[in-house]
């Protein structure tokens, strides 16, 4: 394991929280196995039972149209975009 990867991930197990630069360092250099190891050293810190469960979640946009123009967003077009679209009832049922 990379010695700054270890040295965050450590960082995290003594109840640090990380900083953005320590997740960016992680997202840019870390090797994925090594951070995956790292992850679950945590969560079995957090929650030492032995039981691990994933929620499968699907979040369906039926439109990309929206009026708000958040800063953050970079999904939507404004409405008369014609890169806009809202998807018919039988493509939302044909995604769920």
């Amino acid at each position: 394991m990379k010695t700054e990867t270890l040295r965050i991930i450590e960082k995290r197990l003594e109840g640090q929280r990380l900083s953005m630069a320590d997740g960016i360092k992680l997202f840019e250099d870390a090797d994925l196995l090594a951070l995956g190891q790292g992850a679950d050293l945590v969560r079995g810190q957090m929650h030492p039972e032995k039981v691990v469960t994933f929620v499968i979640d699907r979040n369906i946009n039926y439109t990309n149209v929206c009026s708000c123009q958040c800063k953050f967003c970079a999904f939507y077009c404004k409405p008369g975009d014609p890169n806009g679209y809202i998807l018919s009832q039988d493509e939302l049922h044909a995604k769920i």
